[in-house]
């Protein structure tokens, strides 16, 4: 079992950090972890773990590759 942490960081703060740390173009994509827990009616829990993905430009869905729908 793998345990995700994560914490809130102003955009102010985050930009300094990143250029403290000699990176100067911030990410162009950004995962962001989910975990749902459900409870049925007889009391069992039910874990889903959701990933989404938030990116700042077109070009940055390319790496997600190529897919034609139809």
């Amino acid at each position: 079992m793998q345990l995700r942490a994560w914490s809130f960081e102003p955009s102010q703060e985050a930009r300094a950090r990143a250029t403290a740390k000699g990176n100067l173009k911030p990410d162009d994509l950004i995962a962001i972890y989910r975990k749902r827990t459900t409870v049925n009616s007889s009391g069992k829990e039910t874990v889903t773990r959701l990933t989404y993905f938030a990116v700042d430009s077109v070009e940055a869905l390319s790496k997600f590759g190529t897919r034609r729908r139809g």
